[in-house]
């Protein structure tokens, strides 16, 4: 990097920079004024660790100001932390951290979303919470047996029901008053065994759709079989990390096009014939359907600008 980039540990309430450029702290408060005196810093770059709702007034500012960001797991921030040999977890020792492995680690450029993808993680994130909600009191309803209680859970699962139906009409109506979000969506649709639900999660939780290389798509929705071997030995590959909400999303919609998908119908008929388990199959059925809708969305991205 031929810039020195600003560590910022970001909390609920207050912002930890580390300055390499004179090896200066500052706690900042994670507000607007906060927000202007970061600026004032003229940062080259920052870097950053995910953290939810807390960091996105930051990416919005910052964007605003044209400084480069680079937002890394906090995951990959812990082991590059135990791998310098450094085992204390503080903020100022957390933003002093993120400074080094920018320096010292190739990390992409972050892009925050477009307003209407953020509003639509939002609407989607919401809907999945009510759906967790409902999910709980189906499993509640199983354990009790009064009869009180039990309308009572009854009541709560169809008022959560209906409440799901209408976020569902909320983000359709959402993408369609996008035009680039309406354009992307019934690309996706149109693939046998995509419906909605997944169409929506895809464009809120996977932007990257369409511009990657079908490895690295892969990898980004955490489908891509990573080898577990040392010297002789060959251990399973598995798949893990990524982006579980968009994983989470393919895999339902590799039930449904396991069944109704001409071509990989077929895929995953045979590799269930070769002994395969249904979960490998539909996970194998997933990266298959990911790679279909990538070269889709790219075709058409490249028409599109020419």
């Amino acid at each position: 990097m031929s810039h020195p980039a600003l560590g910022v540990d970001i909390s609920k309430t207050h912002l930890d920079v580390f300055d390499p450029r004179d090896g200066c702290f500052h706690r900042l408060s994670n507000d607007a004024a906060g927000l202007d005196t970061l600026c004032l810093l003229a940062p080259p770059s920052i870097v950053f660790e995910a953290t939810g709702p807390y960091g996105e007034a930051l990416e919005r500012a910052m964007s605003q100001a044209g400084v480069r960001m680079y937002r890394v797991n906090p995951r990959q921030a812990r082991e590059f932390a135990r791998a310098s040999g450094v085992l204390a977890k503080t903020d100022r020792v957390d933003a002093r951290l993120l400074s080094a492995m920018a320096g010292q680690i190739s990390l992409p450029v972050h892009v925050p979303p477009a307003p209407g993808v953020q509003v639509l993680r939002e609407l989607h994130a919401y809907r999945h919470d009510l759906v967790e909600a409902r999910k709980a009191c189906l499993n509640q309803l199983e354990r009790y047996r009064c009869g009180p209680l039990v309308r009572r859970l009854k009541a709560r699962i169809a008022g959560l029901t209906r409440q799901i139906v209408t976020m569902d009409k909320e983000i359709a109506v959402h993408i369609e008053a996008d035009d680039t979000l309406a354009g992307r969506a019934r690309l996706i649709a149109s693939e046998p065994g995509v419906g909605p639900v997944t169409t929506a999660a895809l464009l809120a939780f996977l932007p990257e759709l369409g511009h990657l290389a079908r490895r690295p798509i892969a990898a980004l929705a955490g489908l891509a079989p990573h080898a577990h071997e040392s010297g002789s030995f060959r251990g399973k590959r598995r798949v893990w990390g990524g982006r579980a909400r968009v994983r989470e999303a393919l895999y339902l919609a590799a039930l449904s096009a396991s069944r109704h998908h001409p071509r990989l119908k077929q895929t995953y008929c045979a590799m269930r014939t070769a002994g395969k388990p249904p979960k490998l199959a539909l996970i194998a059925i997933a990266r298959k359907l990911l790679t279909i809708l990538n070269a889709k969305l790219r075709k058409h991205d490249i028409q599109y600008s020419c």
